[in-house]
């Protein structure tokens, strides 16, 4: 737990609505996506993907949560 930045995704986004640029919003669609593909190929279903269900980390990884 030493490593997260912010709780989640979602409050990443609104602390940094005005600030982010183009380049960083493709990074997070592009390492959602990456963990979605992972995901697929152990024919895994989130299906409740959402800004609250991502974890955001200082090198901004950033981890699928809430599988429950």
């Amino acid at each position: 737990m030493d490593h997260i930045h912010y709780p989640n995704l979602a409050s990443y986004l609104i602390d940094n609505k005005n600030t982010m640029s183009i380049y960083t919003k493709i990074y997070i669609i592009y390492v959602v996506c990456q963990g979605l593909r992972y995901l697929k190929q152990y024919d895994i279903a989130h299906l409740d993907i959402k800004p609250p269900n991502i974890m955001t980390f200082k090198n901004f990884g950033m981890k699928i949560i809430d599988f429950g």
